[in-house]
């Protein structure tokens, strides 16, 4: 049986980052078969789509396709404008349709960048908590870890207390 550790960093590569099995099997050094009966049995297929559809995923596509409008939107600009100076005026209204219709479309993706913030934002108190759990759980398991973290958890409790607050 393969070693544990080459295990987990495989279940990394595969559901975090999206590689291949294949490309897995050559950076741990495991046959692409047993990469391929991990992904089977650990049905890590699933854990990658959850991953890829997050909520954080969705946010960065939006934004990304409101960017990428944006950059239309400013290029239609400058043909507007170029078009003013050559006084074709057939193709100034054409482009400001063009420049409406994507002004609409970043609206409608700023609402739903909205609509899911809201949507998914996690209330302090239950972050909080979640966390204290994960620390105790961390305290029963390794006491010598636990103690070697207090500064993290005092930081990274301070940060997310002023993120989420």
């Amino acid at each position: 049986m393969a070693k544990e550790k080459e295990k987990r960093i495989a279940f990394d590569y595969y559901t975090n980052q999206g590689f291949t099995a294949k490309a897995i099997s050559e950076i741990v050094n495991v046959s692409e078969k047993t990469i391929g009966d991990w992904v089977e049995k650990g049905n890590w297929k699933s854990v990658r789509d959850a991953n890829m559809n997050s909520s954080q995923s969705t946010f960065r596509n939006i934004k990304d396709l409101v960017s990428e409008l944006t950059e239309q939107r400013l290029d239609i600009n400058r043909e507007i404008k170029e078009a003013k100076e050559l006084g074709d005026n057939n193709l100034v209204l054409s482009l400001r349709k063009q420049a409406a219709a994507i002004s609409q479309e970043v609206a409608i993706q700023n609402k739903a960048l909205e609509k899911l913030e809201k949507e998914n934002k996690i209330a302090l108190g239950t972050y909080l908590e979640v966390m204290n759990d994960i620390f105790k759980n961390l305290e029963n398991y390794d006491k010598d870890i636990y103690l070697k973290t207090l500064d993290f958890q005092e930081s990274h409790l301070s940060t997310i207390s002023i993120k989420l607050g």
